[in-house]
């Protein structure tokens, strides 16, 4: 079960550096620089854009006030006494001297890209931006060809587990989370997903594609269970980081059939091995 709420630094390596010969005082590792590098490329893509730092933290503040428009004062007041996590500080800041600082605030932290003619996007959670995350890796969207471009959509199951439907907004926030894969105009079955290898941030993920800001894996009950049918479709599903959507480059899975081929009764799913959030 699913149970979702709502709730870096950057230098290039330097021309003639190898990423086989990274301890060279000029040829210093991304991380160990505390930024991500230069936007990578994409495979059938490219950007079209960059954001500096202070772009970027203007963004994420200025999506963060649309985000929080409805809220009342008293939410901004507390949310203002608290330390700006997300947008004042990068890793290894305070271990940087003036002109590391000068040269970080010169490199891009973030790109707009687009796909080639005949591709179409897997977007990231800020669209078909890719940014700079705090521990120096860099999320990107990815491009897949028309012909084998698909998405997959999300719904949890609470069963008679009533506490885990918002009672104002009507709004199911947690349970057996059910998946179906949309292929041009074709809606495939809901199939359910087996917990082997699942991870919270694979839970956020999920969450995050249904309106929510985080999630976490929980146990399945038999409340939960109640009313559900179906086959599983999925296993080994986890996510590297916890800022993604389902189908990104930092998450991976396997279809259940393909397991089942590859691993035989190994890879056996029993109904309590549902995944719940």
């Amino acid at each position: 079960p699913v149970l979702c709420v709502d709730t870096t630094a950057f230098i290039a390596y330097t021309a003639g550096c190898h990423e086989d010969k990274p301890y060279l005082p000029e040829c210093r590792q991304p991380h160990e620089a505390h930024h991500c590098g230069i936007p990578p490329l994409i495979e059938h893509g490219h950007a079209v854009e960059f954001m500096m730092r202070e772009d970027m933290e203007k963004k994420e503040d200025k999506d963060g006030e649309d985000k929080d428009g409805e809220e009342d004062d008293e939410d901004h007041e507390d949310e203002d006494d608290g330390e700006d996590e997300n947008n004042d500080h990068y890793e290894g800041d305070e271990a940087m001297d003036e002109d590391e600082k000068k040269f970080l605030g010169m490199m891009p932290v973030g790109a707009r890209y687009v796909c080639d003619e005949d591709y179409m996007m897997h977007q990231t959670t800020k669209e078909e931006w890719g940014w700079c995350r705090k521990d120096g890796s860099f999320s990107i969207p990815h491009c897949e060809h028309k012909d084998d471009y698909y998405k997959l959509e999300f719904r949890l199951h609470h069963g008679r587990e009533k506490k885990l439907v918002d009672k104002q907004s009507g709004k199911t926030f947690g349970g057996l989370v059910q998946v179906r894969e949309i292929k041009g105009d074709h809606m495939g079955e809901w199939q359910y997903g087996c917990n082997d290898g699942f991870n919270d941030n694979a839970a956020g993920a999920i969450c995050r594609s249904l309106g929510f800001k985080h999630g976490a894996g929980m146990p399945v009950t038999k409340k939960m269970q109640s009313g559900s049918s179906g086959q599983f479709g999925w296993t080994h599903f986890h996510c590297k980081q916890d800022d993604t959507l389902p189908v990104s480059l930092d998450c991976e899975g396997t279809r259940y059939q393909d397991a089942m081929e590859e691993y035989g009764m190994k890879a056996k799913c029993f109904d309590f091995d549902k995944i719940a959030v």
